[in-house]
């Protein structure tokens, strides 16, 4: 679809995005995740480096933006992969402005991606499914009204005080030793082949190593790995964000990335990587910890993480629809 085939909504001019535009774009994103009850905030440099580390992707053709006198108030990214399952997912990710919502820019920006991805993934096989995340309650509302279901819930959980850290043995013959620049295409491809079976697994895409490499949050004096012998059995890879911290007057280190070989798995590994990097974030100063998990993970993981202190605080719901 043309920008000129675009609805017309008095006050809304419909371009392409534009260069180093990621700015006018996260407060939209940040409006909605206030919306939806979620204590944090995305930067601008998170936001630019998600995209930019995707696999043939190029803003200037597959952002759309709906602006008036004002500045941005929506947008919409077209973004394609293909899952281990075969399937492909046309994916898009969008947010409208809270004042602007109800006055058919959403629409717009719905009919436009749809278009734009169809036109990406022609003559691709395997199904197509259309996916996209909603923050709020309303944004999930308007997907369903456009014949998206709910599939996936994503929660954010926090350990409110890192006090009482319990310690667990690691099973024998596993052990836990610092690692260095030296180990991490190890670590990388252990947890690649430990995230396989997951909900949405996907192909690797050609930017994942660089993008492992180079992540501004990397610390890994406080990474923990187990190993049995030379193979890599279990690894959680904390980490902090300063300039979150800074921005919502708190103290939150984050309990990430956390995955255990197929074999392992229910022997205790996670349980003994998790409260050791709860350790090393409260001897950085934490005073809490927060992760992510998806609450229909079949491996028991949001149970896990109950038993280990975490609370929910708010979700993200994933919504799909298959694609004719």
């Amino acid at each position: 679809m043309d920008c000129n085939d675009l609805p017309e909504i008095d006050g809304v001019a419909w371009r392409m995005f534009r260069d180093d535009e990621y700015g006018a774009l996260v407060p939209l994103l940040n409006a909605d995740s206030d919306e939806g009850g979620h204590d944090s905030h995305q930067s601008v440099d998170d936001f630019r480096r998600g995209f930019e580390d995707l696999d043939d992707f190029n803003p200037g053709t597959h952002i759309l933006v709906a602006a008036s006198d004002a500045g941005v108030v929506g947008y919409v990214a077209a973004v394609t992969w293909a899952e281990l399952s075969g399937d492909q997912i046309l994916f898009h990710a969008g947010r409208v402005d809270p004042a602007w919502k109800r006055r058919g820019v959403g629409a717009g920006l719905l009919g436009w991606v749809q278009g734009r991805l169809g036109e990406m993934t022609v003559g691709v096989e395997g199904t197509r499914r259309l996916r996209t995340t909603a923050l709020s309650a309303s944004t999930t509302e308007f997907m369903v009204k456009n014949g998206y279901v709910v599939t996936q819930h994503e929660a954010n959980l926090v350990r409110p005080h890192l006090d009482d850290i319990p310690a667990i043995p690691l099973p024998e013959g596993v052990t836990v030793r610092p690692v260095d620049e030296s180990d991490l295409r190890a670590i990388y491809e252990a947890e690649v082949e430990h995230f396989k079976d997951h909900w949405g697994a996907s192909e690797e895409a050609s930017t994942w190593w660089e993008s492992f490499k180079t992540d501004p949050y990397r610390d890994m004096s406080m990474w923990q790995v187990a190993f049995d012998g030379a193979e890599i059995v279990g690894i959680v890879r904390p980490f902090i964000k300063e300039a979150e911290n800074n921005r919502m007057g708190r103290k939150r280190g984050y309990t990430e990335e956390i995955s255990t070989r197929q074999d392992w798995r229910g022997k205790g590994v996670a349980s003994a990587l998790i409260v050791r990097a709860l350790a090393a974030q409260r001897d950085r100063g934490m005073e809490e910890s927060g992760l992510s998990v998806h609450e229909e993970n079949p491996h028991g993981a949001y149970r896990l993480y109950e038993r280990h202190g975490f609370e929910f605080r708010s979700r993200l719901d994933t919504l799909d629809r298959d694609v004719a």
